[in-house]
């Protein structure tokens, strides 16, 4: 048995709903969302209207793994298509800034990124949303070069990296490869702000032991 959380029980009331009954969907045994149904007046639920509401969560978590599956699948093909003629594009060319950024297929296609930037040998080569040069020459400086790891990676490099803070808006996320000596792709994300509406009350926290 699992007594209601105390914030659960703050949001009927403010929502003035008398009852709720709430069941977990689980996806690929994580906690995907919750299904919830309210009453405007005290309802009791029998142990089959329970074991119902249940079976209903777990037909739909379910129908929601079976449709993750097919759309990993799906993407995976596509990733692998999109990397083949990358890769085709390279060796036809012998130019890798202008395969990667160059055409309508580009590394973007490869990433789910708003921007890229590629240094050769003290050239910069950029395509989408980016810093500007001098920002990104401070940010190689900075953490790139003195990073031992060839992969780099962080969702929110305003936080790890101060000066990054000036254009958080359109490099909050980085992926950054080093492929050779004085060789590095750089991919962006934008920063994502993002306002949610709960039925709890905004002015009060809640505290976890």
């Amino acid at each position: 048995l699992q007594t209601e959380s105390p914030t659960h029980i703050k949001y009927p009331q403010n929502t003035g709903e008398a009852e709720s009954a709430t069941a977990a969907i689980e996806v690929h045994g994580r906690l995907w969302r919750l299904m919830t149904g309210h009453h405007a007046r005290p309802r009791h639920l029998n142990y089959f209207q329970r074991e119902s509401y249940h079976f209903l969560a777990r037909l739909l978590a379910m129908e929601l793994t079976l449709e993750d599956s097919i759309t990993y699948r799906r993407e995976m093909a596509r990733m692998d298509r999109t990397r083949e003629l990358l890769v085709q594009h390279i060796r036809q060319t012998h130019d890798v800034p202008g395969a990667l950024f160059g055409t309508d297929l580009t590394v973007m296609n490869l990433f789910s990124c708003t921007g890229g930037a590629l240094y050769v040998n003290g050239t910069w080569h950029f395509t989408g949303k980016h810093p500007e040069e001098a920002d990104l020459q401070e940010l190689l400086t900075d953490v790139l070069l003195p990073n031992p790891q060839a992969l780099f990676h962080t969702e929110a490099l305003s936080k790890i990296y101060e000066k990054a803070w000036k254009y958080k808006e359109v490099a909050s996320g980085l992926l950054s490869l080093r492929m050779a000596e004085n060789k590095y792709l750089l991919l962006f994300r934008q920063e994502v702000v993002q306002t949610v509406t709960w039925g709890g009350d905004p002015n009060h926290k809640a505290y976890f032991d």
